[in-house]
């Protein structure tokens, strides 16, 4: 887009923007409509960091989004931090994990609807919902005509990713306060390959994985160090998921922080674990 062309897309977008929120003000007096502009096919770049950055946008939305235009897990967290906003991918991967177009040419890219490739289902959903993604997509295709047959799936069969869904579900609702969780925190001498925390004054998740596109890794017992989370100082509760094992909790440790530092050991597990610690 010329610097001309980008002009007028400002110009556009402040005049329709201000429309709309005055018109549904008129409807629903002093209350704030939510909105956010997709930057579907828009490279990164001033414009859409200008589109991202906007006063009057409440959240970014990158729409369906095509090569080379994805943003991964780590790139929505880099932008969450930036612009201090939630962000909403209608589609995503996380290479070399999950992607959803079969024509894509990436080097080890896995298909989400392979349902063998459980795993690598289940840690893609992990890194999205601790990268604080607003949406996350999985699409699958019916026994229609014209569907190729590596995108079929028998609708009143079983997959097992939708055991791992429940203990997702699980999880994810006994959290006391979601909204101010907040990228804060380390893992010291975890055994995976990939670190994630997320933690508040009430509360702390930590994922530990092996990498987008490995399946069956096993790890051993280990000490891991947990440190600048956002809980106080005190005794707390950590509960620790195995995310494929039947009900996903099995254990609860009594731990102790001080000067925002726990360290507790981890069991065995293969591929992916998660802790919940709070005061409960």
């Amino acid at each position: 887009m010329s610097l001309e062309g980008q002009e007028d897309l400002k110009d556009f977008l402040d005049v329709t923007l201000d429309t709309f929120v005055k018109k549904y003000q008129q409807i629903r007096p002093g209350v704030l409509p939510i909105i956010g502009l997709d930057t579907d096919f828009t490279p990164p770049g001033e414009t859409r960091d200008w589109i991202f950055a906007h006063d009057q946008l409440s959240l970014m939305i990158q729409g369906k989004n095509h090569d080379p235009f994805y943003v991964t897990a780590k790139e929505s967290i880099d932008l969450v931090k930036r612009f201090k906003k939630p962000f909403c991918p209608q589609e995503s991967l996380d290479l070399p994990g999950i992607s959803h177009i079969p024509e894509i040419k990436h080097k080890n890219a896995l298909t989400y609807y392979d349902t063998h490739l459980r795993n690598h289902v289940r840690k893609y959903v992990w890194r999205w919902i601790m990268a604080r993604s607003q949406l996350i997509d999985i699409y699958q295709k019916s026994l229609r005509k014209n569907v190729p047959d590596q995108e079929r799936y028998d609708p009143f069969g079983h997959n097992k990713f939708e055991d791992d869904a429940l203990i997702i579900r699980k999880f994810w609702q006994q959290l006391k306060d979601y909204p101010n969780l907040d990228f804060k925190g380390n893992v010291q001498n975890a055994p995976g390959e990939i670190e994630m925390v997320l933690s508040s004054q009430n509360e702390a998740v930590v994922y530990i994985s092996s990498l987008p596109g490995q399946e069956g890794i096993k790890y051993s017992s280990q000490e891991i160090l947990i440190s600048e989370v956002g809980l106080v100082d005190g005794k707390y509760i950590a509960e620790v998921w195995k995310l494929s094992a039947p009900g996903g909790l099995i254990e609860r440790i009594e731990i102790e922080l001080s000067e925002s530092k726990t360290s507790l050991t981890l069991p065995d597990f293969t591929d992916d674990i998660a802790l919940y610690i709070s005061d409960k």
